[in-house]
């Protein structure tokens, strides 16, 4: 994101924008996952949940893990993820 402004992927690409929550009044750890293509239109959207409140990387790295898994579901071979933690993305790459 630059001044404020969601870029879009370059052309065939899907954009997975990756978001967890923690619930702490709940107990639960919520995940949200939006896939745009490259003209900005959404392609699919997933929400999963879990029992137990984990802390924000672990939170973020199981949201980046349910949404390769949900993008390899649809046989996508080329995706960018933003997520809110960089330090999860870098050591992942």
């Amino acid at each position: 994101m630059l001044s404020g402004i969601a870029l879009t992927p370059r052309s065939g690409v899907i954009k997975l924008n990756i978001d967890a929550t923690i619930l702490k009044q709940n107990g639960k750890t919520c995940i949200d996952v939006v896939a745009r293509a490259s003209r900005g239109n959404l392609v699919a959207n997933w929400s999963t949940s879990w029992l137990g409140c984990f802390d924000g990387k672990l939170s973020e790295t199981l949201a980046i893990r349910f949404s390769f898994v949900q993008a390899q579901k649809k046989s996508w071979r080329s995706i960018q993820e933003e997520s809110d933690v960089l330090n999860v993305i870098s050591k992942l790459q």
